[in-house]
This record gives structure tokens, C-alpha cells and sequence, in this order.
């Protein structure tokens, strides 16, 4: 936990930005835990929070435009070929998928 805030305190602003930018392109980081640590940075008085809150916004709607754009231009074969280093996947998801819809 010392960790993430000497990391957030070092980096600023970009820390906060990029792992941000990463849980809303759908890679598992909880940005619930890096507000969090924002909040506890605004408290000490190294983050400012109006600043905080534009770099949280602009990093949700980056990250979300990110993650549109690979399920645009990838689709099914980029998450085949990378998502398997990020989740378990499996080849037979449409399989599942259309028997889910059935029941």
C-alpha cells in the first residue's frame, strides 16, 4: 500500500492518469483503489482535488475511447491473440454464449 502512494506522490498526476487510462480499457485494475489513494493525496495537500477530479474524467473517457477503438479494430481476433495474457479465455465462448441465450 506504501507502494502505491510513493508511486502516485512520484509520479503525480501521469500515475493516476495512466492507471486510470488502464482500468477503463478493461486491463483489471480497480480505479476505485487509485481514487482512493487520490482522495488520501488531496487530504495531505499534494493533490490538488478540482485538478484531480479533470485528470479522472479526461482518464475515464481516454481510457473508454481506447477500449472502443480495439473492439473496433481488433474484435475477436486482437482479444484471441492478447487475452489470453490478461484473462483466461476461452475458444468456446460463443458456444456458451448462445446456450446461455437459449435457457
Amino acid at each position: 500500500m506504501e507502494y502505491i502512494i510513493s508511486f502516485m506522490e512520484t509520479y503525480g498526476y501521469t500515475a493516476m492518469f495512466i492507471a486510470m487510462v488502464l482500468e477503463n480499457a478493461n486491463v483489471p485494475i480497480p480505479s476505485e483503489i487509485v481514487l482512493g489513494f487520490a482522495g488520501y493525496l488531496i487530504a495531505q495537500g499534494i493533490f490538488d482535488m478540482h485538478t484531480t477530479m479533470v485528470v479522472g474524467i479526461l482518464a475515464g473517457i481516454v481510457g473508454s475511447i481506447v477500449s472502443y477503438w480495439m473492439g473496433e479494430h481488433g474484435g475477436r481476433p486482437l482479444l484471441l491473440k492478447y487475452g489470453k495474457y490478461l484473462m483466461n479465455i476461452n475458444l468456446n465462448w460463443q458456444k456458451r454464449c448462445l446456450i446461455n441465450m437459449a435457457v
